[in-house]
């Protein structure tokens, strides 16, 4: 089946005769169909010629005649005859309806041809084959012309625009207009009336007694029938007067093919192209461009119109099946403590794969905190990924020993914490600090605690506790204690003090001039550290700093 206006093909074989027009011609929708279209053709005869005078007896002129001719029977008008007044082109022009009212509109005319002629003192053929049918009842208008600026054609004055001048049993000739070349030249000017000096040949068209035999063996003068290949269709005429007539005309016939491709599997969110092939142009369902990638969102068929040169469509359909990405799920967010290993878990796909060397389903030990993603793969190779977020609680476990001073280094925010005897195995009261001084020798830790994690140092030794106790720390006594932040050390003139928190921070250092010194410690309550020092002896005392 065509999708396009297709123009009307004539056969007509011409034979231009003075007195005699018998044709027989086939003519069609188009010369070349789809496969399975119908052909429709009709046989056209022209029978014996006529001819019809218009006027001969001259007397004015002018470039070229306006003239209606009413047809009472079908004819075909096949010629004219001219009376120039010297050699010139002659241009033939004609209007289904009057030419009255249309002399200087150029675009209402339709062009039939143009051919020299020589002026011979009388009527002079204009030699070019035309084949204008008039419809029986029908009035048709036409524009007889020279083109030459310098050459006429005769006329003679007339009666009244549209007066009968000459008519026989098929047409009648009416009285029209002169006019100067082309088409008044745009000022409308029209000599009128004038009666156009020349002779009319035509015949007339399919008469009564008209027979038909076509090579098919049908009778009629229209046949139709579908075709799958290119058939010659032959046509015998007969008509009175004429001798037997015949036409041929070949119907081709276009077999239109279109192939869509193979059908295409593809991922949720990969794109695809679609290639057909075997047309000249392409029209898809679901709307995309041929040849060109695309994004399909479902499964679905996609319909190919393919159009080849002669207008003919044929279909064809590549099925586009579009899988579901896998739901991969990497498991919920967890939190562990620095040290301890977990196992990730992926699901929803058949392999997995993690970046940071993480293995599925083998345990591993983060480091620190992290996110973890990981790429599943179902079994049509479809892709998804998802990730989980490991935080990791670090500690530090590092304690250090300074004399009896026992302090565990970088401290985080949160924290808790509880000293232990390690001897006894037995938590300490009270030392609950990042520091801590031990009141006898033994072995020391501290239990660190964030709320989501706790972890144990290892434990640490205290042995100078009592060395020179008896002697020296009598010497150093601080009070008050607790203090609001104003205090008094008593301990031997022309020494040192060094006030520090348990963190280890120095906040104070004085020279001790006199026996007593009242101290103003501008710090946080908490606890702090006293160190009394002279001549290489130290001695450590404690003070607690509680402000209203």
């Amino acid at each position: 089946m065509k999708k396009r206006l297709l123009l009307i093909f004539l056969a007509i074989t011409f034979h231009f005769l003075s007195d005699a027009q018998c044709t027989v011609s086939i003519s069609a929708a188009d010369s070349l169909i789809c496969s399975g279209d119908t052909a429709a053709l009709t046989a056209f005869t022209v029978g014996e010629g006529h001819e019809l005078d218009g006027s001969n007896i001259g007397g004015n002129n002018q470039r070229g005649n306006m003239f209606d001719i009413v047809a009472t029977n079908a004819v075909t008008i096949f010629g004219f005859d001219v009376s120039p007044m010297g050699n010139t082109t002659i241009e033939i022009y004609y209007k289904a309806g009057t030419w009255n009212g249309f002399a200087n509109t150029p675009s209402a005319w339709t062009y039939v041809g143009s051919a020299p002629v020589v002026y011979t003192g009388g009527f002079v053929s204009v030699a070019f084959p035309m084949n204008i049918t008039i419809p029986a009842g029908q009035t048709y208008g036409f524009y007889i012309t020279s083109n030459s600026t310098f050459t006429s054609l005769n006329y003679s004055n007339g009666n009244a625009v549209g007066n009968v001048y000459s008519s026989d049993a098929n047409i009648t000739f009416l009285e029209g207009g002169g006019l100067d070349y082309p088409f008044t030249q745009g000022t409308g000017a029209v000599y009128q009336p004038r009666v156009w000096n020349g002779r009319i040949h035509y015949a007339v068209s399919i008469p009564a007694s008209t027979t038909y035999l076509w090579g098919q063996g049908q009778t009629t003068g229209q046949i139709s029938q579908p075709l799958t290949s290119a058939t010659t269709y032959t046509v015998e005429s007969t008509v009175p007067g004429c001798p037997t007539m015949y036409d041929t005309l070949t119907i081709n016939v276009s077999t239109p093919y279109v192939n869509a491709g193979s059908n295409v599997s593809v991922c949720a969110g990969d794109s695809v192209t679609l290639t057909a092939t075997g047309s000249a142009t392409y029209s898809w369902d679901p709307v995309i461009t041929n040849g060109q990638t695309f994004l399909p969102l479902a499964s679905a068929n996609y319909v190919v119109t393919g159009t080849d040169t002669a207008g003919c469509v044929a279909m064809d359909t590549a099925f586009v099946e579009v899988f579901p990405l896998p739901g991969v799920s990497a498991g919920a967010d967890q939190t562990i403590c620095q040290g301890a290993s977990l196992t990730l878990s992926a699901t929803g796909a058949d392999t997995y794969v993690w970046n940071h060397g993480v293995t599925n389903d083998v345990p591993f030990e983060p480091i620190a905190t992290n996110t973890y993603t990981v790429v599943g793969t179902d079994v049509q190779g479809c892709q998804n990924t998802d990730s989980v977020t490991i935080a990791v609680y670090p500690f530090t476990t590092d304690i250090t020993v300074s004399g009896e001073i026992i302090l565990i280094g970088n401290p985080w925010s949160g924290v808790t914490y509880q000293w232990i005897n390690c001897s006894t195995n037995q938590v300490i009261a009270g030392e609950t600090g990042q520091a801590y001084l031990a009141t006898e020798n033994g072995s020391y830790a501290i239990i660190i605690s964030n709320g989501q994690c706790t972890d144990t140092t290892d434990c640490v030794t205290v042995s100078t506790v009592g060395l020179g106790e008896n002697s020296l720390d009598n010497l150093v006594s601080v009070y008050p204690n607790p203090s609001n932040g104003t205090f008094v050390i008593r301990a031997a003139a022309n020494s040192d003090l060094e006030i520090t928190d348990l963190n280890g921070r120095l906040v104070k250092k004085i020279h001790l001039n006199n026996a007593q010194t009242e101290i103003e410690l501008f710090e946080t309550n908490g606890i702090y550290l006293v160190k009394w020092i002279k001549e290489g002896r130290s001695v450590v005392k404690r003070i607690v700093i509680q402000k209203n």
